[in-house]
């Protein structure tokens, strides 16, 4: 079983690692969110509380979601063994997104490498939520860091962590929890008590692995530094979240984002603006090293910090599951 299981996991991160997310409408994920919108126009409605219609959307998504993948596996491992591996790999690949992560910062970079701020816009805001047509360069590239310390942790260590203590099942959970919360667990007027479940289910599942995040983007940055990039501070990193990794609303969020604040020596956080209406973030400067100001770089100097987080995260996680 470990060692179908390393098959499945090593094939399926190789596979995201050399052809990244597919955009399809077929994507597991969007079947998921698709569940989510169905779940709310039954759920969201006066007849119904809204913690108690928010906690059914949560254990129907999940139970529905867990249920087909798992029904599948079963009924192809029963078919042909290695029908069930294919399926497996398959859904595995789909729930990463670490090849994806780094594109998506990469397009900004070469937006702004030819100076098309235009462009750089435009592909910051498919990554964040905040308004950018009013962002100069440096914020854009702020935007872009703060994007990629964030989704570190969701888009890679958390489905691995839960993939390679659960396998297949595992990363499923995840996604189903991890979608919920980005379309139901916002603290506005309609999801303050309907995404309450979701949002808390999305902190629990998160703690550990947010804090293996950090470890790892530490680790990465020390490694780095030893390498021919000296430009990276990984004391400043450790110190940086240890101060401010608790200052924001989220027990998990910030962790990321202070982490690569300090290992990039840059600062991060700030006023947003999110439809016009300005949010302010603690702003998290290195701790015990200059911030410098930014760019173009930092983006790349984030993408390798991910690449290498990634990497120690996923070879640590074969070791141990070798050992086990």
């Amino acid at each position: 079983m470990t060692h179908e299981l390393l098959l499945i996991l090593i094939l399926a991160f190789l596979l995201d690692a050399i052809i990244g997310d597919p955009e399809t409408k077929y994507h597991p994920v969007r079947g998921i969110g698709w569940l989510i919108r169905r779940g709310e126009a039954v759920l969201y409605r006066r007849s119904v509380p809204k913690r108690l219609g928010g906690i059914i959307l949560v254990i129907g998504t999940i139970a529905i979601t867990l249920g087909a993948a798992i029904g599948v596996s079963i009924f192809l491992f029963h078919i042909a063994p290695a029908a069930g591996v294919a399926w497996n790999v398959a859904v595995v690949f789909f729930c990463l997104a670490f090849r994806s992560l780094i594109d998506s910062g990469e397009r900004v970079a070469r937006d702004l490498d030819r100076n098309d701020i235009g462009a750089a816009k435009k592909h910051l805001s498919w990554i964040v939520s905040r308004d950018t047509d009013g962002l100069d360069e440096a914020d854009i590239i702020r935007g872009t860091i703060e994007s990629l310390s964030e989704n570190l942790n969701d888009a890679v260590i958390a489905p691995l962590f839960y993939a390679f203590i659960f396998g297949m099942p595992g990363i499923v959970f995840y996604k189903a929890v991890n979608t919920l919360d980005s379309m139901v667990g916002y603290k506005t007027d309609r999801y303050l008590k309907f995404g309450w479940a979701s949002a808390r289910l999305d902190d629990i599942v998160n703690f550990i692995p947010a804090r293996i995040a950090l470890l790892l983007a530490v680790i990465a940055a020390g490694l780095l530094r030893g390498g021919k990039h000296e430009d990276y501070d990984a004391v400043a990193s450790w110190r940086t979240a240890i101060r401010y990794g608790q200052s924001g609303e989220s027990p998990n969020g910030g962790l990321g984002i202070c982490a690569f604040a300090g290992a990039l020596r840059v600062t991060l956080g700030g006023t947003n603006f999110f439809d016009g209406e300005a949010e302010s973030t603690p702003t998290v400067p290195p701790v015990g090293a200059p911030s410098h100001p930014f760019t173009v770089r930092d983006i790349r100097r984030a993408e390798r910090l991910i690449a290498a987080a990634t990497l120690i995260g996923f070879m640590a996680g074969v070791a141990l599951l070798m050992i086990v």
